[in-house]
């Protein structure tokens, strides 16, 4: 069920939503990610939606899992 403005009213239908998400990979070393996530709602155009961060779990030399965005040293990149 999605909100949709009909006839100067808000009203609930039910509508097929699509989401569609692309990882990018920025940086000129290659190293950061990023996501965009689009959102197509049935019979209508394709529109932006969320931009955000694509985490990778990494370990240190003590087998700790951790997220980073971004591998190699941030301060000189």
């Amino acid at each position: 069920m999605i909100r949709q403005r009909i006839n100067s009213r808000w009203e609930k239908r039910r509508k097929l939503v699509r989401y569609y998400a692309f990882v990018a990979i920025v940086g000129a070393a290659k190293d950061c990610r990023i996501k965009v996530i689009i959102k197509e709602i049935e019979g209508g155009s394709k529109m932006f939606w969320s931009l955000y961060p694509s985490w990778k779990v990494v370990a240190d030399d003590a087998g700790n899992k951790h997220k980073a965005l971004f591998v190699g040293d941030h301060e000189q990149d």
